[in-house]
């Protein structure tokens, strides 16, 4: 009986991975803030987006920068430093159960490629034998 072996998992690997899940998640929510405002302008019978590029398709540019360049405001009484991370520990929960789904196939990246040419990407991040649990858990601590 002959047994494949699979390359090496690596941090960078894994890393890649989360880069491009939450590229697709960025894009797709994006995306779908676009066509929800397009929508509600339709039914309340408005324009909608339109001043921000062509067809209003910068206004998710636009909604990055305002949302980036706001003033955080935190109140005098409270600790700064977990008052700040609060909404990182409650994303993190979310995105952290998807390390046991496998979202996409395993590969490899081109050797070509400057930096990471030949790094395996897995197709699941933690290879964990209870992942259904795992994901169950994480949603579970989760606030959403």
């Amino acid at each position: 009986m002959e047994t494949t072996m699979l390359p090496e998992v690596t941090a960078l690997g894994v890393i890649i991975k989360a880069v491009i899940i939450l590229a697709v998640i960025a894009a797709i929510a994006g995306f779908g803030t676009y066509i929800e405002r397009k929508i509600l302008a339709f039914m309340q019978r408005r324009l909608g987006p339109q001043h921000v590029g062509p067809f209003g398709l910068l206004q998710l540019a636009a909604d990055g920068i305002k949302l980036f360049t706001k003033e955080d405001i935190i109140p005098q009484h409270v600790n700064k430093v977990i008052f700040s991370i609060a909404p990182v520990i409650t994303a993190a929960t979310a995105f952290i159960a998807l390390a046991a789904v496998p979202v996409f196939p395993d590969f490899t990246i081109w050797e070509w490629v400057p930096l990471v040419g030949g790094t395996f990407v897995p197709s699941i991040a933690a290879d964990i034998n209870v992942g259904i649990l795992f994901v169950l858990g994480m949603m579970a601590s989760g606030l959403y």
